[in-house]
């Protein structure tokens, strides 16, 4: 049927720990790829496969320069501050986890209403991995931010470690 029918236009809104990444200059991508082993019988190879874990990550281009957004595309640089005001960025310290600084993104497709979860990609823990490359030149200039989830509980017997689409189980 013609209702059941689900075609995704336009961009999302997408949040990291809680702040609305800013303006966006193309699509935003989410990748999901199971971390396969093989099982090998001696009599059969790829008798089986298991899924290890996974490798998930969204990919955002955004066009407004902004240091929040920096910090969003940038793993372990530090605030420079001057009365409460962040005034630059730097590079942090080396061989530091960035596991405490991993945070919650969530997409939400922007053509859904705000309380619509059903299509929401949400990943649990996640860091930036990208590099920023910033071009100065005569066009509009835009870059990319990359955030890679993180295995959430340590615990590989648990679901729910790197990403959820649709809404929350609800507690029973």
């Amino acid at each position: 049927m013609a209702q059941d029918l689900r075609l995704t236009i336009g961009m999302a809104d997408i949040t990291v720990g809680g702040v609305k990444v800013p303006n966006q200059a193309d699509a935003a991508v989410f990748a999901a790829e199971p971390r396969m082993i093989e099982v090998d019988l001696y009599t059969a190879p790829v008798y089986d496969r298991l899924v290890e874990g996974w490798d998930a990550s969204v990919t955002i281009t955004v066009d407004e320069e902004s240091y929040e957004a920096y910090k969003m595309a940038l793993a372990g640089v530090e605030e420079l501050q001057n009365t409460g005001e962040t005034v630059g960025l730097q590079d942090g310290a080396g061989l530091k986890s960035l596991r405490k600084t991993a945070q919650e993104v969530v997409i939400h497709p922007a053509d859904l209403p705000a309380e619509d979860k059903s299509f929401d990609i949400t990943l649990f823990k996640a860091i930036p991995t990208s590099s920023l490359e910033r071009s100065y030149g005569k066009e509009k200039t835009s870059y990319e931010i990359t955030l890679t989830a993180l295995h959430n509980t340590g615990d590989y017997k648990k679901a729910g470690n790197y990403f959820r689409i649709g809404e929350d189980a609800p507690a029973v």
